[in-house]
């Protein structure tokens, strides 16, 4: 199976499960897969576009802090334009009277809720001063007494403090210097957000301490395991990062210094929730997952139905046909309309098996006939065996012929090598003929013997043996010195033994001695 995935799925390469079962599974696994890239693909495209939005969004919210800053700067100026404009407090300050400053400027600190206030006459004296004190107010100060109207930020234990300096002006000119400071507070900031949660502002020391939040929730602006040096990149210019503030509260953030340039700067950040867009991941990818289960269900029914129908099917018959022909039921007829692959296999199955059966009845037929042939083979067999041995019986009574010379005596002249087997056909043939003629005397010629072993010599003693015990006498004619040489060297006794030189001889005195009698 050219698959990449062929091992992922279990059942697809099972070998001893079935068709349809792998063809589930290999669906299965393909719609499984297909699954997985499309969560995949739509987790990225969500994570890319939220990464644009939070971009987008965090560049607004910077840019309306800023202008809400600028727009607090220009209120407090506003302020501090008031205040030098008023005549009670412009009187005491004509007058140098401290104790009517005191009772002046105290209510109206109150009332335009300031949190640092300095007056000063027009030689630089310091009439007046409430609240904390940050360093810039002296530059702010020694400016507004050179006319010159300045905005500008301070940094005092309590945070950082917005300031504004005027001059303050009489009908004789310049008078003095008027230096006022609000403290850039949580509930500050919280106006400043326009009294919302979402996004979290905070502001923090040049170190990284925070200082104001625009929310109670500090925990997800305190970043004291802050390393140094990334207060420093951020002194240097704008850094984003996202955290995750417990399990469920995800944030993009922004860090930016409030006076670019000034490595001393307090630092604000802006924090925008990603909580939504966790929602909205959430949902498509559970609108995703369900739609495709649906569309996998339904698709892999039909698919699984038509697999079946077209192929499981066909292939389970064929199957069960297989088998049919394997246990030898070879009239089975198979045969298939259909024009693709399986109606293909199946036809061909179907003539294979019309092939093997004309085959094994050709087999049959030629079966019978060698049976045929083998009843007519053994038959000629036992008959030529018959013949073999009527053949070898009138071989032997040719090279061993029994010649009876008168009614007492009989010569069995051999000729040639004379082996055990022709030597007990002698034992047998001498005896039988002694006792059929009842002679009285047997003539062993063995002038055509070249040469006799033991196991020869030791049938001739038998044979000798043999026709005395049956009341003949032997007599051995024609042994050559060779013959006599390998008698002697067997141990064949021939004391009792006549022989002679010749049949002649051995005639002669068989003649000779029925005479005398």
């Amino acid at each position: 199976m050219p698959w990449p995935f062929r091992d992922w799925y279990p059942m697809s390469s099972h070998k001893n499960s079935s068709i349809a079962l792998r063809l589930l599974g290999l669906i299965l696994g393909m719609f499984l897969t297909l699954l997985l890239i499309t969560i995949a693909t739509t987790l990225l495209g969500l994570s890319q576009f939220e990464q644009r939005v939070m971009a987008s969004e965090l560049a607004e919210e910077q840019l309306l802090f800023q202008q809400s800053m600028q727009m607090q700067q220009d209120h407090l100026r506003f302020t501090a334009l008031v205040l030098a404009e008023d005549a009670s407090l412009l009187a005491a300050v004509q007058a140098n009277d401290r104790a009517m400053l005191q009772r002046v400027a105290i209510p109206l600190q109150v009332r335009y809720q300031l949190d640092h206030l300095k007056l000063a006459g027009s030689a630089g004296q310091t009439l007046l001063h409430t609240g904390p004190t940050p360093a810039e107010t002296q530059v702010a100060l020694r400016r507004a007494l050179l006319t010159i109207e300045q905005a500008s930020l301070g940094v005092v234990p309590e945070g950082v403090m917005l300031l504004a300096a005027v001059p303050i002006k009489g009908d004789d000119g310049l008078t003095g210097a008027l230096v006022v400071g609000q403290l850039l507070n949580d509930r500050l900031l919280h106006t400043l957000n326009a009294y919302r949660d979402d996004p979290l502002i905070g502001l923090y020391t040049s170190t990284g301490e925070l200082l104001a939040s625009s929310t109670r929730n500090e925990a997800a602006l305190r970043l004291a395991d802050r390393q140094a040096s990334f207060w420093q990149r951020v002194g240097q210019g704008e850094v984003s990062e996202a955290f995750q503030l417990g399990r469920a509260d995800r944030y993009q953030v922004t860090y930016a210094p409030l006076n670019p340039g000034d490595p001393a700067t307090p630092i604000y950040s802006i924090a925008l929730s990603t909580n939504l867009f966790q929602t909205l991941r959430f949902a498509i990818v559970q609108q995703n997952l369900i739609i495709l289960v649906l569309v996998a269900l339904i698709t892999t029914g039909v698919l699984v139905t038509s697999v079946r129908t077209m192929i499981v099917r066909p292939l389970g018959e064929l199957d069960a046909a297989t088998a049919r022909v394997g246990d030898g039921e070879l009239d089975l007829q198979l045969t298939s309309e259909r024009n693709d692959e399986i109606g293909r296999l199946t036809n061909s199955f179907g003539a294979m098996t019309a092939r093997l059966r004309a085959l094994f009845a050709a087999l049959d037929a030629r079966n019978q006939e060698l049976e045929t042939e083998q009843v007519q083979i053994e038959t000629a067999r036992a008959q030529l065996q018959r013949e073999v041995e009527q053949a070898q019986r009138t071989i032997m009574n040719m090279v061993m012929p029994l010649i009876p010379i008168d009614r007492q005596t009989i010569i069995v002249p051999l000729v040639g090598a004379l082996d055990e087997v022709r030597a007990t056909q002698l034992l047998a043939t001498l005896l039988e003929g002694v006792e059929q003629r009842r002679a009285r005397v047997a003539i062993i010629d063995i002038t055509g013997v070249p040469v006799v072993d033991q196991a020869v010599a030791q049938i001739l003693h038998q044979a000798v043996q043999g026709v005395r015990l049956l009341g003949a006498q032997v007599i051995i004619t024609g042994i050559q010195p060779e013959v006599a040489q390998s008698m002697v060297g067997v141990g064949l006794e021939l004391e009792q033994l006549q022989t002679y030189a010749t049949l002649e001889q051995a005639i002669s005195a068989v003649n000779k001695r029925g005479g005398s009698r």
